[in-house]
């Protein structure tokens, strides 16, 4: 049973792997093809509007703890993540996971919790990288990728496949 056990273990760490390389490839790829081609955002989400979901300022100034606590050199554990996140309904995120704006993470409800860990990492990141505490990478959006998928790589294929859904 032991060696059942193990075998299944290596399976699934084998999938993720690919999956993970797959995914880093296929995001490598479209960026050296079209380099300076975005993808098309509304010019304002009903997520940062300030009317509908005033900024919560205790999350504000938990995110600003976060960000000392990253100047330290500490980890940012699932459970800051869980107090940082700023939840919305899906219908005021339509065609983004998540976001960084009015100085809160903003994340879909209709993510499952792998997902919404994997959003608020690759988000806090962001926080990260423009408070000056990231490591210094060339291109951003990548880096944050990569942060949030070594932290939370099951996160990553559930926010895929729920992008995919």
């Amino acid at each position: 049973m032991e060696k059942v056990l193990k075998l299944f273990f290596k399976i699934l760490l084998g999938i993720t792997l690919v999956l993970g390389v797959l995914i880093l490839a296929l995001e490598i790829s479209t960026r050296r093809l079209n380099p300076s081609q975005e993808p098309p955002r509304p010019p304002k989400f009903l997520a940062c509007d300030t009317t509908r979901y005033p900024p919560d300022q205790v999350k504000i100034s938990f995110l600003t703890e976060l960000v000392e606590k990253r100047r330290e050199g500490s980890p940012i554990p699932p459970e800051d993540l869980d107090q940082a996140m700023f939840l919305v309904p899906g219908h005021d995120m339509v065609g983004i996971n998540g976001l960084f704006c009015n100085g809160m993470i903003i994340i879909s409800e209709r993510l499952p919790m792998g997902a919404r860990y994997y959003v608020a990492r690759h988000e806090l990141e962001h926080l990260f990288q423009s408070a000056g505490v990231a490591a210094d990478y060339q291109d951003m959006e990548f880096s944050a990728h990569w942060v949030a998928t070594r932290e939370f790589p099951l996160g990553l294929i559930h926010t895929v496949i729920s992008s995919l859904v």
